[in-house]
């Protein structure tokens, strides 16, 4: 496989090696789709192998994404033993426990080499970083990518849990050791990035901003009635069936819980007539897949083709409060032309002429939320100029401009350690 990872044509181009504490595709989060489509873009110009641990029971793989992208998916026991056992304790949130699993895990012979012919070693998020730094060869250039800042995001997640105290202190520790250890830190949003510098007390120069990119989605291809029908809602009762859509992408995360329980519990029992769409792997007690505790709510779980519940919609939004990083969905939304109400949180990564396109309070919170799905669905022509104009911009911020930003990062890193290794 390396043999065919180095071929002629690859020799002079710049070789990342990314290291990822989960698997990347078939993405089922923001983050797996992040990793994803960054390193997807950045195969163009420069040759990427990932290196992905799992505590999910899979069989090993390797998987060509592109001719020059290449993620090789494996587990190790301990780290899965470590996720089982905290489980079993009720703590589900289980990242600050990795470095401690990996302090047992031999780094495989694979990664070594890849690492040792690599120009820019690269790691997601803060948990693995030692590990990679340890085990790189000296003066090899680490990326970090700061997909959050995980001691704001994470230390709402244990609330009430047993060891809330040190755990917290751990992901502080691992965090800073992280950010002040890494030749350059990548943040996905300019407030994560001031954020970073000040509790680390990091250089603001050290750390750069690369947003979230759009996919190359275009406006969806279904027909609203075919994605309706596809969804099921042609065969809902007739309350059901007619009504407008308000949609709502999000995974398995709190703050996309509190938002699904602001939509259950304030929105759809106050606003009958819309119908609201909840996709993906969150969902509150009260919603069935089927219907929602008050007969408007509707929950698909996850699906493999975004595309129907965006072409069926009528607007999306986004009644995040909280959460860390940038919120992908947000692009998902605009990049099919889909007009968009938000909080200020949920606008968070997003460039300012993205921001100036969406429907949102004077304040930025959930204040005034019903009545602006309101005043959209009673606006046709608001809702398709909104939508139009959310393309263009969508189309401008490609994960293509994206992986341009991180290429010139890299060159730069690589050139500089070439310099130092000529003195």
């Amino acid at each position: 496989m390396r043999g065919k990872m180095r071929g002629k044509d690859k020799q002079d181009k710049l070789r990342v090696v990314d290291v990822c504490a989960y698997f990347t595709y078939p993405w089922r989060s923001g983050g797996q789709k992040r990793v994803h489509c960054m390193n997807k873009a950045l195969s163009r110009h420069v040759v990427v192998e990932q290196f992905s641990f799992t505590p999910v029971f899979m069989r090993r793989k390797t998987l060509r994404h592109t001719p020059g992208y290449t993620e090789h998916i494996m587990n190790r026991l301990v780290y899965t033993k470590a996720v089982i056992l905290l489980k079993l304790i009720s703590i589900t949130h289980y990242d600050f426990i990795i470095p401690l699993a990996f302090s047992f895990i031999p780094m495989p012979k694979s990664l070594k080499l890849a690492m040792a012919e690599a120009d820019v070693i690269q790691v997601e998020h803060p948990w693995l970083l030692s590990w990679a730094k340890r085990h790189a060869p000296k003066g090899k250039p680490i990326v970090l990518v700061s997909h959050n800042v995980e001691l704001r995001l994470q230390e709402r997640f244990f609330e009430g849990k047993p060891f809330r105290d040190s755990i917290v202190k751990s992901i502080m520790k691992t965090e800073q050791e992280a950010v002040k250890s890494a030749d350059s830190v990548i943040a996905l949003s300019d407030g994560d990035r001031k954020t970073l510098s000040a509790l680390y007390g990091a250089r603001l120069d050290k750390i750069v901003t690369i947003e979230n990119g759009a996919g190359e989605d275009t406006k969806p291809k279904l027909s609203k009635a075919e994605a309706r029908r596809r969804l099921g809602l042609s065969q809902e009762k007739e309350m059901r069936r007619g009504l407008p859509i308000a949609l709502f992408i999000g995974s398995e995360h709190p703050p996309n819980d509190e938002a699904v329980r602001f939509i259950e519990e304030e929105l759809a029992p106050k606003m009958k007539d819309v119908l609201f769409l909840i996709v993906g792997g969150v969902r509150p007690k009260g919603t069935s897949k089927s219907a929602g505790a008050c007969g408007n709510v509707m929950c698909t779980g996850k699906v493999e083709d975004l595309s129907i519940p965006c072409a069926a919609a009528d607007l999306a939004i986004n009644p995040v409060t909280s959460g860390s990083g940038a919120s992908l969905k947000m692009f998902s939304y605009l990049s099919v032309g889909l007009p968009v109400i938000s909080t200020r949180m949920g606008a968070r990564g997003l460039p300012q002429e993205a921001k100036s396109l969406l429907v949102q309070s004077s304040r930025g919170g959930l204040e005034g939320f019903g009545k602006n799905i309101i005043r959209l669905i009673n606006n046709p022509a608001l809702r398709r100029s909104l939508g139009q104009r959310g393309g263009i911009v969508a189309r401008k911020h490609s994960w293509g401009v994206a992986a341009k930003k991180a290429q010139s990062i890299y060159c730069d890193l690589r050139c500089s350690a070439l310099s130092r290794a000529r003195e």
